[in-house]
């Protein structure tokens, strides 16, 4: 089995699901797993701008410019989060569709 040292070096919610996942199947799906992984260097970005979450996708695909107080219900967010994802989403696609200019 995998040190313990190197699985403590996950993300929490990754070691969770990945303790659970093990547990519920008594361990039994660790050898497929270490098959389809063996001797692969997996990497789990810190930065928040490396992934947008599905719910802030679902927010901003939700979102029509005026809408700000039913999304807020729908997602226990504040309008001042709402906003801050809304941005983080667009800034994100216009990253990917408009290359840089100064590289």
């Amino acid at each position: 089995m995998v040190p313990r040292s190197s699985i403590e070096k996950l993300p929490e919610d990754v070691r969770r699901w990945l303790e659970r996942a093990l547990t519920e199947n008594g361990f039994s799906g660790y050898v497929e797993l270490s098959e389809e992984y063996a001797g692969q260097v997996i990497c789990f970005p810190k930065d928040y701008r490396y992934k947008i979450a599905q719910s802030d996708l679902d927010i901003y695909n939700s979102f029509n410019g005026r809408n700000w107080g039913e999304l807020g219900r729908r997602y226990n967010r504040t309008e001042n989060a709402l906003r801050k994802i809304v941005k983080r989403v667009q800034d994100r696609i216009i990253k990917e569709k408009q290359p840089d200019m100064f590289i």
